[in-house]
């Protein structure tokens, strides 16, 4: 056993990620402390309250956590004391305060209990928190699944907690393994306290702090699409923390890898994960369902609240003995951006997703296929993403049919509706008449050209643009794609939607990312977005080796930008600026890459302010 409190000595061990975002700057915290404290903690022996620190036991990005013991009649508690260093900004001490005043707001079972928050006179900011023992969730993962009976009803304990934070306008927002501890309690031993409040979202402004506009906090392995954005959240990102961990407990894997932020960012708001069952074969349908319906990108699209994922985990529980075939409907499949159409039978049919078998069908995982089900009543029209191909081999040792597994997306209130009258056995109402959409051709043409064009283009962004202004324009893209999506009702226009669909994401990977964006604007010329990626923090080393992989597949660049040069240096030597400037435009349209090139062209710009661009790269 160890002890705990806010913070254990298991997450000491493991420097838990955790990742801030405000304004234009994006940073990784290693969280908690990389080493253990030295040995004369000047804490240690301290009077804070009633309680003296007798043992350091924990830390984390925002505090010390130490055990502390009552002066007069020995109970014990743990108190988390501020970092000195942090008690000077006003807006983390705010945050500081409102762990307590939010879990003070819940006070839940399952939510660890905070007794008192105040200053002592030597000036530091303390919580005092009930003392537990036990281990955290993190513990328990590891690289192969557990059985669904070992942690289902953890999660289930989880899922009380969030309901009752979510109903006092609690969001937790930093959900992880590490932050569900568990202690044993009568014969439970796996007792769920849900910690670490420290960055919760207060829905009453006079209750606690609102975390700024455009800041995000959370674990990135964790965090919802939409918490990378910055945009408004509620309750069901805390849901899409609970079904990672899930998803992570039944099959050994997180749903997504990535070696930086940026590209854990766009897995998770793009790539659809691998079906558990797909990983893990061993687990039901019905919890792989479960798990996939908590990872929809869209939160309209999981669970309304943790009380209704609560009851689809327990149903996840219950033996499934059906007492006839399940329903079979005919299908036929289209894949954009392609023409070709064939039949296959739907089986396993949910509100998530389905399974089509089918023979030698292989569409790449990612895809998107319109499947039109033939159902009770007519027809149905729905969108969904490959997450699982069941190959013949595969098929033979599973004891199933070869096929494909979707995942649904984008579907209209009306498709969804539909949908949940075909799993309730009742028919399909008859739809209302299509209205006519004069403006969606139009609409389609410019994405059209857009696609045909450069990636700037296609966002509608400046050469020039900066990362929040390319940040912007992918999200306005994506959001119009999707609106267009249900509105395409021919082939063609599915196609072009597609088409744009799979553009926008390689415009989002080039872009995003300062070397790759300073790879991609050297081959194009364009010397203004490279000094763009240079201030958003380019290394030099990273310059360079972009730089010796662009100059052998562009030979001649390089002594053609020393001429540039040259005649640059010569017209500010003769006083005429203008063109030197023009001069050394042309040099870094031919090697953008060249760090001296740039500081000194943007040196002599400073010092012209009414000097005009001379070349757009749009």
């Amino acid at each position: 056993m160890v002890c705990h409190s806010c913070h254990s000595e298991h997450e000491v061990a493991k420097l838990c990620r955790t990742v801030v975002r405000a304004g234009t700057g994006t940073q990784w915290m290693g969280r908690p402390d990389p080493a253990p404290p030295p040995a004369a903690d000047p804490l240690l022996g301290l009077q804070l309250g009633n309680f003296r620190l007798i043992r350091r036991i924990g830390g984390g990005g925002m505090g010390s956590v130490y055990l502390g013991e009552h002066a007069g009649i020995g109970s014990r508690v743990a108190v988390k004391v501020l970092h000195p260093h942090l008690a000077q900004n006003e807006s983390l001490v705010n945050r500081f305060r409102a762990e307590a005043l939010a879990v003070n707001l819940i006070g839940h079972e399952n939510i660890v209990s905070i007794f008192d928050l105040s200053v002592a006179p030597s000036g530091q900011h303390y919580l005092v928190m009930e003392h537990l023992e036990g281990r955290p969730l993190s513990d328990l993962v590891s690289d192969e699944p557990l059985e669904p009976r070992s942690w289902i009803p953890i999660l289930i304990q989880v899922c009380d907690a969030l309901s009752a934070a979510h109903r006092r306008g609690v969001v937790h927002r930093d959900l992880k393994p590490d932050n569900i501890f568990l202690t044993p309690r009568g014969s439970n031993e796996h007792f769920v306290k849900l910690l670490d409040f420290g960055i919760a979202k207060l829905a009453d402004a006079q209750i606690g702090p609102q975390t700024s506009q455009g800041m995000i906090v959370g674990t990135p392995e964790y965090m919802a699409p939409e918490q990378y954005v910055g945009g408004a959240i509620d309750g069901r990102a805390d849901l899409y923390a609970l079904g990672t961990i899930a998803y992570q407990l039944a099959t050994g894997a997180l749903p997504f890898r990535a070696a930086n932020l940026a590209a854990m960012m766009l897995a998770h708001q793009e790539l659809a994960p691998a079906s558990p069952a797909e990983l893990n074969p061993q687990i039901s349908r019905r919890l792989s369902d479960t798990i996939l319906q908590a990872l929809a990108k869209r939160p309209e699209n999981r669970f309304r609240d943790a009380a209704q994922m609560k009851a689809a985990l327990l149903a996840s529980l219950e033996p499934t003995v059906p007492d006839r075939a399940p329903p079979r409907y005919p299908v036929q499949v289209s894949c954009p951006p392609h023409t070709d159409q064939r039949s296959a039978q739907a089986q396993e049919l949910s509100r998530g997703g389905v399974f089509l078998s089918a023979q030698g069908f292989a569409p790449p995982l990612r895809s998107r296929l319109k499947v039109t089900l033939t159902v009770p009543g007519g027809t149905l029209e729905l969108t969904g993403e490959v997450v699982r191909l069941v190959t013949e081999q595969q098929s033979a040792a599973w004891g199933m049919p070869p096929g494909v597994g979707l995942q649904f997306v984008e579907l209209s209130p009306r498709t969804r509706e539909g949908l949940d009258r075909v799993l309730a056995g009742k028919p399909l109402e008859t739809p209302p008449p299509v209205a006519p959409d004069p403006g969606l051709e139009r609409e389609l043409q410019e994405w059209k050209r857009r696609c045909a064009k450069d990636f700037y283009t296609l966002l509608d962004a400046p050469t020039d643009a900066d990362f929040d202004t390319l940040r912007a324009r992918a999200r306005e893209a994506k959001l119009k794609l999707e609106a267009l999506w249900p509105r395409a009702q021919k082939p063609e226009q599915s196609r072009i939607v597609e088409q744009a669909r799979l553009r926008l994401i390689d415009a989002v990977h080039a872009l995003i990312h300062p070397q790759r964006r300073a790879e991609h604007d050297a081959g194009t010329g364009n010397y203004r977005g490279v000094a763009r990626c240079i201030a958003a923090g380019l290394t030099v080393t990273e310059l360079e080796r972009a730089r010796n992989r662009f100059l052998p597949e562009h030979p001649g660049n390089e002594s053609r930008a020393r001429i540039h040069a040259a005649t640059a240096e010569a017209h500010l030597a003769g006083g005429d600026r203008p063109a030197g400037l023009a001069a050394y435009e042309q040099a870094l349209s031919e090697d953008p890459l060249t760090l001296r090139y740039h500081q000194r062209y943007w040196s002599l710009r400073r010092q012209t302010p009414a000097h005009s661009p001379s070349t757009s790269h749009r």
